[in-house]
């Protein structure tokens, strides 16, 4: 999360350049955050065994060395050297660079309006220009309530289209073949809460992005 709020600095100061550190840094912890997430409590009760558990757990350590020799790295110090550098930002340069993270919301919205039976691809791409667009505005000393509620429904949401993944490489699948089913129904519930929930808050966001056009 911290690295997504940072990616969105960067933008807002038009600091494209060290945007692909940051991004390799992101991509090399994003298996074991996501892993992360899942063992801290993501998991339901009647999902949750201890097989599943265990294996979850040893996939977590293997991503451990990966973490520990990319922050030790060349790269991981001279991005962090780099960043201890910049200047802060001007509203100016603040105000002309947030118009494309604006533009991408508009255009995601766009799309979701065009398609009355969203995938998970479409609604995640939704939820990351969202994301985005709240960390830029929070960046700016703004808030929106609407992107804060919109933002918490789409990572529940993800949360569970990443355990269904997680299910489907589990080696022991007849253990998984009960649960698996019952999350893909509760998938099909939830994505339906989240496109109306953003039916339901899409004005308010598109008032906000109206703003600061």
């Amino acid at each position: 999360m911290a690295a997504r709020r940072l990616d969105a600095w960067l933008v807002l100061g038009n600091r494209r350049m060290l945007r692909d550190d940051l991004r390799w840094l992101r991509a090399t912890v994003s298996r074991a955050r996501d892993l992360d997430v899942l063992i801290g409590g993501e998991v339901p009760g009647w999902l949750l065994s201890q097989d599943l558990l265990v294996w979850l757990q040893l996939r977590r350590a293997e991503e451990q060395p990966k973490i520990v020799a990319a922050l030790e790295s060349e790269r991981s110090g001279a991005l962090l050297d780099a960043l201890s550098l910049l200047p802060d930002i001007d509203q100016d340069t603040a105000r002309r660079s947030i118009s494309p993270i604006v533009r991408q919301v508009l255009d995601r919205a766009a799309q979701l309006r065009a398609n009355d039976d969203p995938d998970d691809d479409d609604l995640h791409g939704l939820r990351r220009a969202v994301r985005r667009l709240r960390f830029a505005l929070e960046w700016m000393g703004e808030k929106s309530s609407a992107l804060a509620e919109l933002q918490q429904i789409f990572g529940e949401f993800n949360n569970r289209v990443l355990l269904l993944r997680w299910l489907d490489a589990f080696p022991e699948q007849s253990v998984t073949e009960e649960p698996r089913a019952r999350l893909g129904a509760e998938l099909c519930e939830q994505r339906a809460t989240v496109v109306r929930t953003w039916q339901g808050v899409q004005d308010r966001v598109q008032e906000v992005c109206l703003e600061w056009t």
